[in-house]
């Protein structure tokens, strides 16, 4: 968009607002929605990671609490 002769010099507001008054599309600001999702998403997988490692963690000791009960019985 930028490279087109009429747009070259102009600000992005400016660029924005020109498309939001000829074609009524709103092409937004310049928050990059793809990055933010990406991060969002890491954050999930990384809380889900931890709550399946403490998980997994538990029952282990679950595990080894039982087979000590049967051992000693």
């Amino acid at each position: 968009m930028k490279n087109l002769p009429q747009f070259r010099n102009k600000s992005h507001e400016k660029v924005r607002q020109y498309i939001l008054k000829k074609k009524g599309v709103d092409i937004g600001s310049n928050i990059r929605w793809s990055n933010t999702m990406m991060w969002i998403l890491v954050a999930i997988v990384a809380v889900a990671c931890g709550i399946g490692i403490i998980k997994w963690w538990q029952q282990k000791q679950d595990r080894q609490d039982q087979k000590h009960l049967i051992d000693a019985s």
